[in-house]
């Protein structure tokens, strides 16, 4: 990207992490052709002396501009950005944000905007790159907005592991992230009913399960995930067949609570391919026998599988 764009070099100190900072501005300086570098932290001291080390990286690397963030006080952070350009130097400081994700994407949009704002006289005066050009022309609201709804549609497995049966269907389930880390889910699955047979008894289990989820999650360039609580709640139908008695059907509603996790990896801006795991705890199930002998028993564990496909719809 480099030969047909500029390079950009960011450093930070901790407890800033110059890699996860790289990741988290390259989406916004994508547009312009613009490639985003780690570069060692200068080595702290006098800010005439770290402004020399920082042009010093930059210049080793033929860059368009050279920044470093470090921590200012308790609460702020500070942004130094040597311009190679116009041979001007910025020095900014930002508040920071609690959540670790937003500090870095308030990080991001600061760092574009004192990019626009150093490379603008360039512009004026016809003394600057292509890549400068889309840097400046670059709108400062081109965040990359995350999506608040996803929709996913997957291949579902439920199984009970101290019983042996497992259902298998379709999930579908709709998201909303009234925060990016956070995801409040409604969900569904639609499960093939599962056949037993006992001597001369056919038995068919069939669940249709509905579930609320609170999860956290986090997102990098490609890969994300998330881990929380989910509660389900499922209609349970369980009918017996046989040639020389009657059909009977049994209905009941099963509670259970338990913990999901999932990894996903981004294949555009609004789609990702995801798995997800959940291990649940039955609240309360029958168990089933037959002249005594156990042939049925949904009662205590169940685990999920979950693989397909997560849209952002908004």
């Amino acid at each position: 990207m480099a030969g047909t764009g500029g390079v950009v070099v960011v450093t930070a100190t901790a407890p800033v992490d110059a890699t996860r900072l790289a990741e988290t501005l390259r989406p916004y300086l994508d547009d312009s052709a613009v490639e985003v570098r780690v570069a060692p932290a200068v080595a702290p001291g006098d800010l005439r002396a770290e402004l020399a080390g920082l042009r010093a990286a930059g210049v080793d690397l033929r860059a368009l501009a050279a920044i470093q963030v470090s921590q200012a006080g308790a609460r702020d952070l500070e942004i130094q950005l040597v311009d190679l350009v116009t041979n001007k130097t910025l020095v900014a400081s930002v508040p920071s944000a609690a959540h670790e994700a937003d500090r870095y994407r308030v990080l991001a949009l600061k760092i574009q905007g004192l990019l626009r704002s150093a490379f603008y006289e360039a512009v004026t005066t016809s003394s600057a790159t292509p890549a400068v050009e889309r840097i400046v022309a670059s709108p400062p609201s081109s965040e990359p907005r995350p999506h608040v709804f996803t929709w996913e549609t997957a291949y579902a497995l439920v199984a009970f592991p101290l019983d042996g049966f497992v259902l298998q269907g379709v999930l579908v389930r709709g998201t909303w992230s009234p925060r990016p880390w956070v995801g409040l889910g409604l969900g569904s699955r639609a499960l093939i009913p599962a056949q037993r047979q006992h001597e001369e008894l056919s038995i068919s289990v069939s669940r249709v399960p509905a579930s609320l989820t609170a999860d956290l999650r986090f997102d990098g360039r490609r890969l994300g995930g998330a881990a929380g609580v989910v509660g389900e709640l499922s209609v349970e139908r369980v009918t017996v067949r046989s040639d020389t008695a009657p059909r009977r059907s049994h209905t009941l509603l099963v509670p259970a609570v338990g913990l999901e996790a999932e990894g996903r990896v981004r294949l555009a801006r609004s789609a990702a391919l995801f798995v997800r795991g959940s291990a649940l705890a039955v609240l309360s199930a029958d168990r089933y026998t037959v002249r005594g002998v156990p042939v049925l028993d949904p009662s205590r564990w169940q685990m999920g599988l979950d693989a397909g496909l997560s849209l952002g719809v908004w």
